[in-house]
């Protein structure tokens, strides 16, 4: 059984993902682990490390998600390009909506904590914006 292009896709997707999961959860965790409690670069890597772990536990589903329809078969592959695609339109403008309340924590927080958080989230939402709406733009090819 030939596996489906859009699975293959898709697998490739949640890899690259895992990936920066993996390096956020990383790099976060020693530089809050290197830095002063409640400084601004502890904020920074705290924020990194658990949004890298939010991540790869959506990455882990998705893999799961993406074997099963492997092994039971893909009825129609157009209809599962178009829910990949839905689902990246629908990731790419909340990502927008991080960006922005990362952004609103840099100009309104008062503490190195919340700066800190906010330029974490300013990066994660970034890339997420980036990843997301480079795949979308490329129409769920391979």
């Amino acid at each position: 059984m030939a596996i489906a292009s859009i699975l293959l896709l898709q697998q490739r997707l949640l890899f690259q993902l895992s990936v920066w999961s993996l390096l956020s959860v990383f790099i976060g965790g020693i530089i809050a682990v290197l830095s002063p409690v409640g400084s601004f670069w502890s904020a920074f890597g705290v924020m990194n490390a658990v949004w890298g772990l939010v991540n790869l536990l959506i990455a882990s589903f998705g893999f799961y998600g993406v074997m099963k329809k492997i092994r039971s078969g893909l009825r129609d592959e157009q209809e599962e390009r178009m829910r990949l695609l839905r689902l990246l339109r629908v990731n790419a403008f909340l990502d927008v909506g991080y960006v922005a309340a990362g952004v609103g924590m840099v100009l309104w927080g008062k503490t190195p904590l919340l700066q800190g958080f906010g330029w974490g989230i300013i990066l994660q939402g970034g890339f997420l914006l980036l990843f997301d709406t480079w795949h979308y733009r490329r129409g769920g090819s391979v």
